[in-house]
């Protein structure tokens, strides 16, 4: 499975992981408000990061992530595991598992079960990895994993599948 290297700092951070650590050196020896002007940062964004590196050291001048600590209107565990399970089981579409669930009282919208739903190809699938790819593209947050082996690769190999499926269902 590829894998795509994360950014080392924040898309819309004025100052790199070394910037700041500079910025920290120049506010040991200068006013925090003339050295976040000769960085062209404002005198807040200096204070946080100088705060931080005072509360955690070098550790605190990384960025952190931008994602909620939690997320209380979240899909509930149980009710992706019936998803998962719907569509294991019987192969049911997003369409019809939404039915099945607001039959049992489950209001869920069709597009929340397709993100939830995770696409799985083998490179040795019959299915193409251009199906595959777009299939992924078309579900919001879709993500394609692709897996040396067929599409029976979750039932052969779990130690390489679940690993990749529990990610997957933690990020939601």
């Amino acid at each position: 499975m590829r894998r795509v290297t994360p950014r080392t700092t924040h898309a819309n951070s004025p100052l790199s992981h070394e910037g700041r650590r500079r910025l920290v050196e120049r506010c040991r020896e200068r006013p925090i408000a003339h050295a976040a002007a000769e960085m062209g940062i404002s005198r807040a964004t200096a204070s946080k990061w100088v705060n931080r590196h005072r509360e955690f050291g070098d550790i605190g001048l990384l960025d952190r992530s931008s994602a909620p600590r939690r997320s209380p209107t979240a899909t509930a565990g149980d009710v992706v595991e019936l998803i998962e399970g719907m569509r294991r089981g019987h192969k049911w579409s997003t369409a019809r598992i939404t039915f099945e669930l607001e039959q049992v009282g489950v209001q869920i919208s069709r597009r929340t079960v397709s993100r939830i739903l995770l696409s799985l190809q083998g490179d040795r699938d019959l299915v193409t990895l251009g199906h595959s790819a777009a299939v992924a593209a078309a579900l919001p947050n879709g993500r394609l994993a692709v897996l040396p082996g067929t599409h029976g690769l979750p039932a052969e190999s779990p130690e390489t599948v679940n690993p990749l499926l529990l990610a997957f269902l933690k990020r939601e």
